[in-house]
């Protein structure tokens, strides 16, 4: 999807979500909030992949209501650890919550992840 796309449509129209792409299209990490807070009781999830395994980005992602992450060139299982960190509240890892309140959001994602 690109920024011009109505979004309230699309997570209306039976999809299981809809996949916000920040690594490879138009969409900015900062322009997700409006577009994720459209989708508020629809049936559509929104799940952002993120440019890259940062920090900042997966939880601006979750901040906005994001109900999915998924994060790009996660080869080892420290990169997939740094990822799940940043999906979870202290103490369990670095991030806050003081985004939480302004998106809607009241918990993070339970990550689950399996490195072969």
């Amino acid at each position: 999807m690109t920024p011009n796309v109505d979004v309230s449509i699309l997570a209306d129209a039976g999809y299981d979500f809809l996949l916000f792409d920040t690594q490879h299209s138009a969409w900015e990490i900062k322009q997700l909030q409006p577009s994720i807070q459209t989708m508020r009781g629809k049936q559509a999830a929104p799940l952002v992949r993120v440019a890259a395994n940062q920090a900042y980005q997966i939880c601006f992602a979750l901040d906005a209501g994001a109900r999915g992450i998924v994060v790009p060139m996660v080869n080892t299982s420290a990169e997939a650890e740094a990822a799940v960190r940043a999906c979870r509240y202290f103490p369990s890892a670095t991030a806050g919550n003081a985004g939480c309140a302004a998106s809607g959001v009241s918990s993070r994602i339970t990550a689950i992840t399996s490195i072969p």
